[in-house]
């Protein structure tokens, strides 16, 4: 698995985590300032989130206006039982990096 995200100056990231090219899933996400242990697996305070395969699910991540711009999604939404997180996630894995998840 890979995951890619990207950060604006605005407190919201977008989160990508490739399985295969077609089983993928997109994110962006609210940022709490005061939470220094974010982790792209478990999210938190979601805007927007979709799954399939990886162009569609980028392709969609990119028509997306930026934070803060007209039509930009910024409301807060459930986690979605669709948007597939690896066993243990929500229990957190602090101190271990990507790559021992």
């Amino acid at each position: 698995m890979m995951a890619f995200t990207y950060g604006y100056d605005d407190p919201y990231i977008d989160v990508v985590l490739l399985r295969d090219e077609v089983d993928s899933s997109a994110y962006r996400s609210r940022i709490d300032e005061n939470d220094y242990n974010f982790n792209p697996f478990a999210p938190k305070n979601l805007v927007w989130a979709l799954g399939g395969a990886f162009g569609d699910v980028v392709g969609e991540l990119l028509a997306l206006p930026r934070p803060g711009e007209p039509g930009a999604p910024s409301l807060l939404i459930a986690t979605p039982s669709s948007l597939w997180l690896p066993p243990g996630a929500h229990e957190g894995r602090a101190g271990r990096s990507l790559l021992e998840i």
